[in-house]
């Protein structure tokens, strides 16, 4: 009954929500591109974004290591940032979404890398910068979201997920970013942004609940031989 009891409260644990990791982080980027594809990653080659009347939408997606050894980091508290070149370079992933199609930063995850990355994010006295960049082979895809929004989070962990929607009477300049790929030359105006750390994976809960089984097993095993050798 007593390890049945076990199986029935680990398996409640498990729905649970799981707690995120901090040191892996996925950075997700929202706004609107102009510029030539001539390379026909995203359609026809030669297709035109952003002319006239016209807007076309980007989604541009990052996944770091924010603990990466080797790679400089700086936290204190409310600004973090994360950077690298070569096997320190902490980005993981990087890909951007246009009308359907992804293109994947090529090599950025691999070791040893040509390239560097950085993320960056803070929020200090109403003045919020978000950046992060990859680049590869001389080619390059970077994001940035500066502002004086008095609304803009204000980050004290990374443990907490957050999103921030460009408020357009605080923005600056320079929010703009870029994507320089294979004679492409994008002009990415990014209007939102959000992190997410990702959660543990299904099979390291799996292995939890499997060890938390194994340990009531052995419990209620020494009980019985107790009760046996009292007996």
């Amino acid at each position: 009954m007593r390890i049945k009891s076990i199986a029935l409260a680990v398996a409640a644990l498990a729905l649970i929500p799981t707690a995120a990791s901090a040191d892996i982080v996925t950075v997700t980027y929202t706004g609107n591109v102009t510029g030539t594809d001539s390379a026909g990653y995203f359609g026809a080659a030669g297709t035109s974004f952003g002319t006239g009347n016209n807007t076309t939408t980007f989604t541009a997606t990052y996944v770091f290591n924010t603990n990466l050894n080797g790679a400089g980091q700086y936290n204190n508290g409310n600004s973090f940032e994360t950077y690298g070149s070569g096997s320190s370079s902490p980005a993981i992933s990087a890909s951007l979404l246009i009308n359907g199609q992804t293109f994947n930063v090529p090599n950025v995850s691999q070791s040893p890398l040509t390239g560097s990355s950085t993320l960056s994010l803070s929020n200090v006295a109403n003045t919020g910068h978000f950046i992060a960049e990859a680049s590869v082979s001389n080619a390059a895809m970077g994001n940035y979201i500066s502002t004086i929004d008095p609304n803009a989070p204000v980050l004290t962990s990374l443990n907490t997920p957050f999103s921030y929607s460009l408020a357009g009477s605080y923005y600056y300049l320079d929010q703009e970013g870029q994507f320089d790929f294979g004679g492409d030359n994008l002009v990415l105006f990014s209007e939102t942004v959000a992190l997410s750390p990702v959660p543990l994976k299904p099979s390291i809960w799996a292995n939890l609940i499997f060890g938390f089984l194994g340990l009531g097993w052995m419990a209620y095993r020494r009980k019985n031989q107790r009760a046996l050798t009292t007996a």
